[in-house]
């Protein structure tokens, strides 16, 4: 994750570097073992799904009024 101002350029370098990563068996495999899930669909899915996952916690957090301590 980068902030929203990085040049495109780069986050597509680091988009392709990452999915070499990830095709590795040792780091999929490591992750799978920690119980994660190794996803690299890319910087706009993920942004999507960031926003998804935003609004959707975000509903929970105002229905019950919840409130840091």
């Amino acid at each position: 994750m980068v902030q929203g101002n990085t040049p495109r350029p780069l986050v597509e370098k680091l988009e392709t570097v990452l999915r070499a990563v990830m095709a590795q068996p040792a780091i999929a495999g490591r992750i799978a073992e920690l119980g994660g899930e190794p996803r690299v669909e890319g910087p706009d899915a993920f942004r999507r799904w960031l926003a998804q996952a935003t609004e959707s916690y975000g509903a929970i957090v105002r229905t019950h009024n919840i409130r840091p301590e």
